[in-house]
Order: C-alpha cells, then sequence, then structure tokens
C-alpha cells in the first residue's frame, strides 16, 4: 500500500470474482497486522472497522476488476479499511492495479 495522506494508505488490485481472504501488515508482522474481529468480512463501499492482530479478513468481490483498498490509521488504535469498485480511468491515487489476492 502507499500512502497518500497522512494516515491514510491505498492499493489497487485486480481480483476475480468470489471469496479472497487477506490481512494487513508490515513486511514482518511486528509493526503492523491488522485483521478482523468477531465478523471478518469486509464490505464493497463501506468502512470496516480493523482490529490488531485480528482474524484473517474476507472479500466477496461481485465481479472480476479492479477494487481500491483504503486503509486509514488516524486512530492507530481504530484502524478501518474500505474497498470499493474502481471506476473507469480511475487512477486511484497514482496506483496501478496489482493483480493477486492480498494487499501489497
Amino acid at each position: 500500500m502507499r500512502e497518500i495522506a497522512p494516515g491514510t494508505y491505498r492499493a489497487q488490485l485486480a481480483l476475480d470474482k468470489g471469496e479472497h481472504t487477506f490481512k494487513i501488515g508490515s513486511e514482518d508482522w511486528a509493526s503492523v497486522d491488522f485483521g478482523g474481529g468477531a465478523d471478518p468480512q469486509v464490505a464493497l463501499d463501506g468502512a470496516s472497522p480493523l482490529t490488531l492482530v485480528g482474524n484473517n479478513l474476507r472479500f466477496a468481490a461481485p465481479a472480476a476488476g479492479v477494487y481500491r483498498f483504503t486503509l486509514t490509521t488516524d486512530n492507530p488504535l481504530a484502524p478501518s479499511l474500505r474497498i470499493d469498485a474502481a471506476g473507469d480511468g480511475d487512477s486511484g491515487g497514482g496506483l496501478p492495479a496489482r493483480t493477486g489476492d492480498g494487499v501489497p
């Protein structure tokens, strides 16, 4: 993910239709490790709360396409993740779409 504003990070991923499981963390999982709480499902077009060292997150992509993942950490004790479908011509903050089943 790339920082696009203080406390806000974004990545765009090309996903196939269907269920995807992931977490958000630093390379060593020591300084950042965000997951889901009791309900790890992340909804499309809505901010979902994350927990520190939580469960794997789940996202059901309704169609194959490019999705924009926006992580907000203004309050490090209450981070949130929003997933939106990236529209045609949407640069996503200058980020290229990445292929994969996880957030870089």
